[in-house]
């Protein structure tokens, strides 16, 4: 996700939100700060990083719950793992989801079509665009990902 952001960051408008969560074999326990540190410290981490929030059951997100009801996964809408990754168009719309093993390299492809995308300005994404209990984590290791395309 670092490479991506690099390369497309400013030159493309890639946005990368970043969701730290610990339903995973407790790979998150730290505060949303240390999380930050670590990123940053040792991935260079340069994207939106947000708190930790939760992806899969009655406490999920809702941005978690209307990911996964646009974009199912294989066999289960659940998150599997860490590292679930999603296309947003311009338009706000949930376009394509990743699995936790793809390489975020993989989806270059995928993102240079949408870069060419030209934004609905009728399109109501403010679902989407309104992440209300996501909060930045300047107070985020292992995240649940969403790229999105502006």
């Amino acid at each position: 996700m670092v490479e991506l952001h690099e390369k497309y960051g400013e030159s493309k408008g890639l946005k990368i939100l970043a969701f730290p969560c610990n339903q995973f074999g407790n790979q998150e326990p730290g505060t949303n700060e240390e999380i930050k540190e670590f990123a940053q410290g040792k991935y260079g981490v340069k994207f939106d990083l947000f708190s930790k929030i939760d992806v899969n059951g009655d406490t999920a997100h809702p941005l978690w719950k209307y990911l996964k009801y646009k974009k199912s996964g294989f066999m289960v809408d659940a998150i599997k793992w860490n590292f679930t990754k999603f296309l947003i168009d311009k338009n706000g719309q949930a376009v394509l989801r990743y699995a936790t093993t793809t390489n975020p390299m993989a989806m270059e492809e995928d993102l240079l079509k949408y870069f060419e995308q030209e934004a609905d300005p009728s399109v109501d994404d403010s679902e989407l665009r309104s992440p209300s209990t996501a909060t930045p984590a300047a107070e985020s290791k292992e995240c649940s990902n969403m790229c999105t395309v502006s």
